[in-house]
């Protein structure tokens, strides 16, 4: 990446806001960015000023996240998503007054929509009776405008939750079908959990709980010794296992445009990282692809540039291009993508499904 002043203007323009757009050209389609997040990290030597790339795209994937996926290929996800319910999390239990200032979660981000997730405080209310302490509950607004670049989710309550000592933590979810954001459970792992219906406000947490389901949440207190846990579970744990909950696929021949991947500056882009398999053939190669907006309902491919097999350490399915001529983009061109049949390809990339 190279580095020089940025522009205030560029450096403070959000191009944060979603837009559906129609593709006037045969055998196109538009899926949203995050989606599906394409493997592919953008380096960019700017012709005017930007910092980093991230001034340039601020929506692109993490090279951390890039190397994790692409290494990771071809090794099949772990865990699902909730489903209308509740589970209280009968092992992450509060023993004095203190506050929660964000939780950890492993989710997927899917549309930007209502309804939302949410966290929420249980109160004990006698025996093993607990109730929903009214004004708990924080909705989960995570959209494909504030995704994680990182995979990893640690979201802010606003405001702080407070919990009193007995207090539970639960996570509330919507119909996976209807949510925006679905929470993740990995089975056959040590974590106690109770599940009830979605929408309810008492709980007998005498009945048979759930022992062998990690519910990706993790509470960051203020004062961190509050928690409880009779079980090792902690944030870090929480946020590795929650990257195993996605994976990396593409089969068939497809052309994709990514209106929320838009650059915020003019530049060029001088090299390509992106995970991918050699599939050591004579056949078409990848591009990938910069789109100019010409009219309201129209994008037109303005550059691109062959992808093939260059990786850059045996094993990683980490692979790199240098374009012979550095590919120029300006403000507000998006990035595009075409993938030959698996069959038909040298190599074909991958992209994250899943995790946002």
């Amino acid at each position: 990446i190279s580095n020089s002043t940025v522009d205030s203007r560029s450096l403070t323009k959000r191009l944060a806001r979603r837009f559906n757009v129609l593709i006037q050209k045969k055998n196109l389609s538009i899926m949203e960015s995050l989606f599906w997040k394409v493997l592919i990290l953008l380096s960019c030597k700017t012709l005017i000023q930007a910092t980093s790339v991230d001034q340039c795209i601020d929506r692109i994937i993490d090279f951390s996240l890039l190397d994790y996926r692409a290494r990771r290929i071809g090794i099949d996800r772990i865990g699902g998503p909730f489903n209308d319910e509740i589970r209280i999390l009968s092992d992450i239990q509060f023993n004095c007054s203190t506050i929660i200032n964000s939780v950890v979660l492993g989710i997927d981000v899917k549309h930007n929509r209502d309804p939302f997730p949410s966290v929420q405080i249980w109160r004990p209310s006698g025996n093993s009776n607990y109730a929903f302490v009214p004004g708990s509950e924080r909705f989960i607004f995570y959209t494909t405008e504030n995704v994680s670049r990182t995979g990893v989710y640690d979201y802010p309550l606003e405001p702080p939750l407070e919990v009193e000592p007995g207090d539970l933590l639960a996570f509330s979810q919507p119909l996976k079908e209807n949510s925006s954001v679905r929470g993740f459970d990995i089975e056959s792992v040590n974590f106690n959990s109770h599940r009830i219906g979605f929408g309810d406000t008492t709980a007998d947490l005498s009945v048979p709980q759930i022992n062998n389901s990690l519910v990706l949440v993790y509470p960051i207190l203020a004062d961190k010794q509050c928690l409880h846990s009779t079980s090792s579970v902690n944030a870090t744990f929480i946020k590795d296992k929650s990257l195993l909950t996605s994976f990396s696929r593409f089969k068939e021949r497809r052309q994709l445009l990514y209106p929320e991947l838009k650059f915020s500056c003019n530049g060029s882009v001088t090299k390509w990282i992106y995970g991918a398999v050699d599939m050591s053939g004579t056949g078409e190669l990848p591009e990938i692809q910069i789109w100019r907006q010409t009219d309201a309902n129209t994008y037109t491919k303005l550059t691109f540039s062959h992808v093939s097999a260059n990786e850059t350490e045996p094993g990683t399915n980490i692979h790199e291009h240098y374009p012979e001529t550095p590919l120029e983009f300006q403000e507000g061109d998006i990035l595009g993508y075409f993938q030959p049949d698996e069959d038909d390809s040298q190599i074909v990339l991958y992209a994250q499904r899943e995790g946002g």
